[in-house]
């Protein structure tokens, strides 16, 4: 006699299924948020930017 439980029996892989269904979930949720509310620029107060310049300087030779 056979004692394999069919796929659909186990009760770890509903488990599983049911994560990986609310995280993709929860990633579509995410982005259509993101996409309803745009991002304002970032006001830059000089010419460099994290101590990087923001524009290309000609070399001094």
């Amino acid at each position: 006699m056979n004692d394999a439980l069919p796929w659909y029996r186990v009760p770890v892989l509903w488990l599983g299924i049911a994560l990986f269904v609310v995280s993709l979930a929860g990633c579509i949720g995410m982005i259509v948020l993101a996409s309803q509310y745009p991002d304002e620029p970032v006001a830059v107060g000089s010419e460099r930017l994290l101590k990087m310049p923001a524009t290309h300087q000609p070399s001094s030779q």
